[in-house]
């Protein structure tokens, strides 16, 4: 990439900011406002705001999934204690207190860790987008010493 040319950070810009990655993706946005011509410079400012805009909401999203998946488990477990309460009355299985607020704050415990486990497989995800695929018969070489490799055999 020509450090001068708007093309190759154009390029890179867009392809971080559709893959998600906002954050890795506004100081190349921005170095394209900084490289651009003036009518270009108003495209590229827009494009840095949407980017802002984006990751913000983003970071929320990931600092909200855990405790949604939290609340989702409090919300069935208690709604599963007061089915078998109202079923079952008195010979009810989660008969003693204790036992159903240990159900509750075991339920929600886990939803809480399969959400932040969501968010994180998200996380992943978006950085291992922009890695170069596993080469799986050249063991790094480049194509040329590859076909003299084949031609030999």
């Amino acid at each position: 990439m020509q450090p001068a040319s708007i093309i190759g950070h154009a390029r890179k810009a867009e392809i971080l900011y559709e893959t998600k990655n906002f954050e890795e993706a506004l100081p190349v946005i921005l170095k394209c406002f900084s490289l651009a011509e003036r009518p270009e410079k108003d495209h590229y400012m827009d494009w840095s705001r949407r980017c802002k805009r984006e990751l913000m909401r983003q970071k929320s999203l990931d600092t909200q999934y855990p405790f949604v998946g939290a609340a989702v488990g409090i919300v069935m477990s208690t709604l599963v204690v007061v089915w078998d309460t109202l079923t079952f009355g008195r010979e009810s299985f989660l008969f003693s207190p204790v036992l159903k607020v240990s159900l509750i704050i075991t339920v929600s415990g886990t939803c809480f860790a399969i959400a932040k486990s969501y968010r994180n497989y998200l996380t992943s995800t978006k950085s291992t987008m922009l890695m170069p695929p596993i080469d799986l018969y050249g063991l790094g070489k480049e194509p040329e010493e590859k076909w003299e490799d084949h031609k030999n055999k």
